[in-house]
């Protein structure tokens, strides 16, 4: 099956990909107030989807809420253990009216619309719900390799979060591994 995402230049993307950075940390937010903390932050992870990232279930609510990223339709889904679903457009739109429109859907899904609300690792944060600056966020489909595409975003924002932490990546990363193959602990060849 060929694949229909179009190539994501940065130059032209950059805003988008700005915005999208601090909608995932709002969301990143929420899942790290909701669960039992892991090093690193690990609990606070978004996951990819063939449909973009989600939180994985989040305790929460009447049970567990997950929140989706789906950037083939373009909106930020949010479905409950109970059974109830939750949306909003994903669009031009302020830090501020992403923050306040996900807190609201939160809410409508039973959950705790609180987190920590300012972002971390970037120059001059703003907190969220003051942030009015306008948002682009154009939509992205048909690239001719959507995983290369994403994965091209999560590994700059990555070195981006890495590099403004001053994070010891030699001792913190590893290389890949290979499916069903563990890797040794030392960190040696396979």
């Amino acid at each position: 099956m060929p694949a229909s995402w179009p190539p994501i230049p940065y130059a032209p993307w950059r805003e988008t990909c700005a915005a999208l950075q601090l909608y995932t940390q709002i969301v990143g937010k929420y899942g790290l107030a909701r669960t039992p903390w892991v090093n690193h932050s690990w609990h606070a992870t978004l996951y990819v989807t063939a449909r973009g990232l989600t939180t994985s279930l989040v305790p929460d609510g009447p049970g567990g809420i997950e929140i989706a990223f789906d950037l083939i339709d373009h909106a930020v889904a949010g479905a409950a253990s109970d059974g109830s679903t939750a949306r909003f457009a994903l669009g031009p739109m302020t830090v501020a009216d992403f923050h306040a429109r996900f807190l609201e859907l939160v809410r409508a899904l039973g959950g705790t619309p609180k987190l920590h609300g300012t972002p971390n690792e970037v120059p001059d944060p703003v907190p969220f719900a003051r942030d009015h600056a306008p948002r682009p966020y154009d939509a992205v489909r048909g690239a001719r390799d959507p995983v290369a595409a994403l994965t091209a975003f999560l590994e700059s924002t990555y070195r981006a979060a890495a590099d403004l932490g001053g994070w010891d990546r030699r001792n913190l990363e590893c290389r890949p591994g290979e499916p069903l193959r563990p890797r040794p602990p030392d960190g040696g060849a396979n």
